[in-house]
C-alpha cells in the first residue's frame, strides 16, 4: 500500500501520535507544525538558519501549536528561544521514521517533494522552505510561488495555518489520494 493512503487511516494516524506523545508529551493536544527538511548543505555553506530570530516566529504562533523538525540546521540556533518558548519546539531526528510526523500534522513545511506529496493526500497546508536549492525548491518557487518561503522567519501561522486555494490546487495536482478504502482500491487495480 502506497505510503500516501496510510496518513488518512485513523489507526494509524492514533498508533504514530500516541507513539511521538510517548517520547514528547508536549505534544499532546497540540497542532503540530512540521518543518521536515532534507539534504545536506556544501562543507563551505552557511548555516541560512544560524540567524533566525525564533521569538519573532514563536510570537506569531499560538500557544496550542508546537514546531516539530528534524532539522540539526534549525536546532543549531535554538538556544536563543526565549523560556516561555521552550515547549513549543520538538527536534527528532533519527529516533523514528519522520514520515510518522505526516500522519497527525496539521501543516508541513519542507523542501522535500516526497514529503510534500505523501501529505498532500491529507488536504492540508503545505509549503516549501529555500534551503538547499534542489529541484523541488526551485519547481515550488516556479510554478506555487505563494507557498515558497524564502526565509523561515517567514513562517506565519497566523497565515499558514489556512487552506488556500493555492494549497487546494498543490494537493489536487500532487496527492495519491485513493479514496476512503485503500483496500478495496488494491483489489480493484489488480482485478
Amino acid at each position: 500500500m502506497p505510503y500516501s493512503w496510510r496518513l488518512n487511516q485513523e489507526e494509524f494516524k492514533k498508533k504514530n501520535y500516541d507513539k511521538y506523545c510517548k517520547h514528547y508529551p508536549m505534544l499532546k493536544g497540540k497542532k503540530i507544525l512540521a518543518i521536515l527538511l532534507t539534504g545536506e548543505l556544501d562543507e563551505d555553506e552557511e548555516n541560512p538558519y544560524a540567524e533566525v530570530n525564533w521569538n519573532k516566529i514563536f510570537d506569531n504562533l499560538d500557544d496550542d501549536w508546537i514546531i516539530f523538525t528534524n532539522s540539526g540546521k534549525l536546532l543549531e540556533n535554538m538556544t536563543h528561544i526565549g523560556y516561555e518558548h521552550r515547549n513549543q519546539f520538538v527536534y527528532s531526528n533519527r529516533t523514528f521514521d519522520t514520515r510518522e510526523v505526516l500522519s497527525f500534522a496539521e501543516c508541513l513545511v519542507t523542501n522535500s517533494g516526497l514529503y510534500a506529496t505523501y501529505f498532500a493526500v491529507k488536504q492540508k497546508p503545505i509549503y516549501c522552505l529555500k534551503y538547499t536549492n534542489c529541484q523541488f525548491e526551485k519547481y515550488m518557487k516556479r510554478k506555487f510561488s505563494n507557498l515558497y518561503i524564502k526565509n523561515v522567519e517567514d513562517i506565519d501561522m497566523t497565515k499558514f495555518s489556512e487552506f488556500t486555494s493555492e494549497n487546494e490546487k498543490f494537493c489536487e495536482y500532487f496527492s495519491y489520494d485513493c479514496g476512503e478504502n485503500p483496500s478495496a482500491k488494491i483489489s480493484e487495480i489488480f482485478e
